[in-house]
């Protein structure tokens, strides 16, 4: 009786350490599936943001000043555009820079870049060299530059003289003409 208890114990630990052995490759597998569709995934979202062109946040009105050194590697200045929270991935605009062979064409200087600018955008004002006067604030509202967006935005950046006149006669109102109406009263 002992030895029969003893084979059935035996036969019923063998089954436990099969089964164990069994559930182990099993969660082994689906880890590996999973890592495997998760690189997949990012590896998919990385290349869309590479060869699309996306804006970090499409409806911003903001503009922020972005200092980009002479001595500044293609990193510098992705890392530098993504400090200053203008674009999403410092990765994706490293990769576009790259792509594009834009590292060699990137100018010094100050640019007013908003969020609501693309990649291809940013890297077109960046490489133009058209940069804002000196002495302008860190943070820009578009509302002073134009009611136009993005448009306003390029036209008003063309030559360092245009930025500023621009910002004085978007408004189109004329403080004269207030005191007039209050003098027929």
């Amino acid at each position: 009786m002992a030895t029969s208890r003893m084979k059935t114990a035996y036969k019923t630990e063998s089954r436990i350490k099969t089964a164990l052995f069994y559930a182990v490759e099993l969660l082994i597998d689906v880890l590996i599936v999973f890592v495997i569709v998760r690189g997949f995934s990012v590896a998919y979202s990385f290349s869309y943001e590479v060869f699309s062109d996306s804006a970090k946040t499409p409806g911003d009105i903001s503009y922020t000043v972005v200092t980009i050194q002479p001595d500044f590697t293609s990193m510098s200045v992705s890392e530098t555009l993504y400090d200053k929270g203008v674009i999403k991935n410092k990765y994706v605009m490293l990769a576009k820079i790259k792509l594009g062979e834009y590292g060699s064409e990137i100018k010094a200087g100050k640019y007013a870049i908003s969020p609501s600018m693309t990649y291809d955008e940013i890297l077109k004002v960046i490489t133009a060299g058209a940069a804002t006067a000196e002495g302008e604030e860190e943070v820009r509202d578009a509302s002073k530059i134009g009611d136009t967006g993005k448009v306003a935005t390029e036209a008003a950046f063309d030559s360092e003289e245009s930025s500023t006149e621009s910002t004085e006669e978007s408004d189109g109102r004329d403080d004269t003409d207030d005191t007039n109406y209050r003098d027929d009263e």
